[in-house]
């Protein structure tokens, strides 16, 4: 039983790492293309904030 929770909560902690570097890879190219603003990424960042408190 342990040892299936631990399994669980390593993949999920795999899935948000995966997600988060999901995001950061989109935004790092549309960076580079010019297709986003710095005051968008700012506005972008402080929701990604807000999402993940409001996970915790």
């Amino acid at each position: 039983m342990t040892l299936w929770m631990e399994r669980m909560i390593w993949m999920e902690l795999g899935g948000w790492v995966v997600s988060y570097l999901n995001i950061v890879d989109e935004i790092a190219g549309s960076l580079q293309t010019d297709d986003v603003s710095h005051f968008v990424l700012i506005k972008l960042k402080k929701r990604l904030l807000i999402f993940t408190l409001r996970i915790q």
